[in-house]
């Protein structure tokens, strides 16, 4: 029997959801560390397969899971690098 969430947890959930939104990497883990294992239960529930339950849950997870400013700087750069036209010598 699942147990309701009080309206506190739910607004600090929200805020939490917010900031991962913002790219908080921290907002993110608490949010992964606080409803993980109820997602891999629904998940089991539903599926009724350990492999297929998994890859729901990573799939809950990491498509929401925020980019670093670095790493979208670093790749920023590698695509104007690879758009930018070559030297004839080389």
């Amino acid at each position: 029997m699942a147990v309701a969430q009080s309206a506190g947890t739910r607004a600090d959930d929200f805020a939490l959801i917010r900031a991962a939104q913002q790219g908080d990497q921290v907002a993110f883990e608490q949010l992964v560390r606080a409803h993980d294992q109820s997602v891999l239960k629904l998940a089991m529930n539903l599926l009724r397969s350990n492999e297929d339950s998994a890859d729901v849950y990573q799939e809950a997870f990491l498509r929401r899971a925020p980019l670093t400013k670095p790493a979208k700087r670093n790749r920023t750069r590698t695509i104007h690098a690879a758009k930018l036209p070559r030297s004839p010598t080389g």
